[in-house]
């Protein structure tokens, strides 16, 4: 009776000890982190142990068989199929394991301790058995704390996440721009193609006529060889960007003739000025959002080790058993550490570093965003300008010479370097058009993949996928 009676008082007192350890250390944070990672579909249930569970984030389906593959179909098969994406959102994940573990208490631990045991006296007999059970109790908030910075970093991945998403989406754009406009230059030197061998056709009537001498027949040929190599040149190109895409999508393969991202859409009407388009990049890019979480997570670091600078109270509580005369007796006690010489002081000031590291690297991430915007900037100016100067006057009066210059040499007016001349300067001119429309082009998706948005008169606040 009397040790029934001593497990029923160390069964209370425990359920004490429990339940001030609970009200001390202020649980559910980690239910909360549990419920956001579920909510993102980052965990799922579990199966016997009830264990949340990663989910599967790559998908084993690339872009659709047939029809166009426009910007939005490449972007959906980036954020199923490129690794460096899935590899941000299992780090979301993982640091949302690491900020559950975090918000957990500290486990109990039982103890079965014989005292006194003297074998040549009686063995047992004379000893002491003790069951006791210890529980350290958080004094402080270290655990909420630990769980706030586990949260911020969870927040600093999901923007982390959004970073690579965006520089993903980015060089997806680029790629698939280049694509179509390789493709569009392509058809271009295949036209000049044509109009080269014309040229050789007539210079070749004109030799065999005896009209003309062979050097110009040679001439004419020379010309057009340049423009076939000029064409395998742009193919061999338009197979790299075609293979460099497929990488960005897990390999899964990409029929480059069906890309299209109306990349002939290189007419800006007014662009927004330059300090309005920073003013965006400095509020809404990822890298600006991930690195302000940066700055918030070392803060709460800072926090959590001012919070493990006060140490966790230890509570002892037993029953044991005299055997030298049966009689039962109960333990009690608490320890605490007594912090007089590590009171995690080198850790705090580390952490407040680390608050400055990060606010310096906050500054630099802003800085190279708006360098890069500035630069986009420039060169769409700069290729905007000459493209309209370009079109509306280089080109048309290259077309009119070449026009005049095939007349005059069909007609025998005009000597074939005339002709020759005029041909070249058609084609440069129109070579050099192609490849302002690309700078616009490529200058515009730089700037919108800054940005995030498309640019137009004015920008429109539909955001990139």
């Amino acid at each position: 009776m009397r040790r029934c009676t001593l497990v029923l008082v160390f069964v209370g007192v425990w359920s004490w000890f429990a339940g001030l350890a609970a009200g001390c250390s202020q649980p559910g944070g980690g239910l909360r982190i549990l419920d956001d990672l579920e909510h993102h579909g980052l965990i799922s249930d579990g199966g016997v142990d009830g264990e949340p569970r990663p989910t599967a984030s790559i998908a084993d389906d690339g872009v659709p068989a047939d029809g166009p593959i426009t910007l939005p179909i490449l972007f959906d098969a980036a954020d199923r199929l490129n690794p460096q994406m899935a590899a941000a959102r299992a780090r979301i994940g993982e640091a949302g394991g690491l900020a559950w573990q975090a918000s957990l208490r500290p486990n109990p631990s039982v103890e079965l301790e014989s005292e006194n045991v003297r074998p040549s006296g009686g063995g047992l007999g004379r000893s002491e058995t003790t069951l006791s059970v210890r529980q350290p109790i958080v004094l402080g908030d270290r655990l909420g704390a630990a769980t706030r910075a586990g949260e911020a970093r969870v927040d600093a991945e999901r923007w982390a996440f959004e970073e690579t998403r965006r520089e993903i989406h980015g060089r997806i754009r680029r790629l698939a721009t280049e694509i179509e406009f390789d493709r569009v230059a392509i058809t271009l030197y295949e036209e000049l193609r044509t109009l080269s061998e014309r040229t050789l056709d007539v210079a070749d009537t004109r030799f065999e006529a005896r009209a003309a001498p062979e050097s110009e027949s040679i001439r004419a040929r020379v010309e057009l060889n340049t423009l076939v190599l000029a064409i395998e040149r742009l193919r061999g190109e338009l197979a790299a960007s075609a293979t460099r895409l497929e990488t960005l999508l897990g390999g899964h393969p990409v029929d480059a003739r069906r890309v299209t991202v109306g990349a002939g859409r290189s007419e800006v009407r007014e662009v927004p000025s330059l300090e309005d388009l920073a003013g965006l990049v400095r509020s809404d890019h990822p890298a600006v959002r991930a690195a302000a979480a940066a700055v918030e997570v070392a803060e709460r670091n800072v926090e959590l080790e001012r919070a493990r600078a006060r140490p966790d109270l230890e509570t002892r509580f037993g029953i044991g058993i005299d055997h030298a005369d049966d009689e039962g007796f109960i333990e009690a006690g608490v320890g605490l550490p007594l912090p007089v010489y590590d009171r995690n002081q080198g850790n705090v000031l580390a952490a407040r570093f680390g608050v400055i590291r990060a606010q310096r690297e906050a500054a630099a991430v802003s800085s190279e965003l708006l360098g890069q915007l500035g630069e986009a900037y420039r060169r769409l100016e700069s290729a905007t300008t000459r493209l309209g100067i370009l079109e509306t006057e280089v080109l048309v009066d290259a077309q009119r010479s070449y026009e005049q210059a095939s007349v005059g040499y069909e007609a025998g007016k005009l000597p074939f370097l005339d002709l020759l001349d005029a041909q070249r300067t058609l084609a440069e001119a129109t070579i050099a058009q192609s490849e302002l429309r690309r700078s616009v082009s490529l200058a515009q998706a730089d700037i919108e993949v800054i940005l995030g948005r498309r640019l137009g008169p004015p920008i429109e606040s539909e955001e990139l996928p």
